[in-house]
């Protein structure tokens, strides 16, 4: 859960993340660039941001709306969890991590966005608004749609570069 190790010319390098089960943060390094991806935590833990450094492109989760997670169908102990320390991320814990991103990071892909509790124009917009002022490509992902990402074209100025959803494909080998 803490030591790096390569398959190749990558570097993987996982870190633990607050979660009700056994759950890392991972990053991967080939050469200069880099990617992190980061789902599955109920909150923010030290250390995070440093493992995130250096990364162009950030995968993190956005997984929940609070104000929908507290009006939706779910039974309340299943609410308590999602939004503890050990369950997910909402729209606002997410916004609060992305205003502290390094300015290296210029893709930002929302993941885990909840079917039940999040739209992905919510997490969007709470993200758009995290980022504000910097050149990122911003998209969100959905759990049954693979999706491309170019992730070395010269990102827009901060805006919702896509509203399309899916599955993001790191490495095309």
């Amino acid at each position: 859960a803490r030591e790096p190790f390569t398959i190749g010319a990558l570097t993987v390098a996982p870190t633990p993340l607050p979660h009700d089960a056994a759950q890392v943060a991972l990053t991967f390094t080939h050469g200069q660039h880099k990617a992190g991806l980061a789902t599955d935590l109920g909150e923010v833990p030290p250390g995070l941001l440093a493992h995130l450094a250096g990364c162009q492109v950030v995968l993190l989760e956005s997984n929940h709306d609070a104000e929908l997670l507290e009006k939706g169908p779910y039974p309340a102990f299943l609410k308590r969890r999602i939004a503890s320390a050990k369950g997910h991320l909402s729209n606002a814990q997410t916004h609060a991590l992305l205003r502290l991103l390094p300015r290296e990071t210029s893709t930002v892909v929302l993941m885990h966005l909840s079917e039940t509790n999040n739209l992905p124009e919510l997490a969007l917009s709470s993200a758009l608004d995290a980022l504000s002022g910097r050149r990122v490509h911003l998209c969100a992902a959905a759990q049954d749609e693979l999706m491309v990402l170019d992730a070395a074209a010269e990102p827009p100025p901060t805006a919702l570069r896509s509203k399309r959803r899916g599955q993001l494909a790191l490495f095309d080998v």
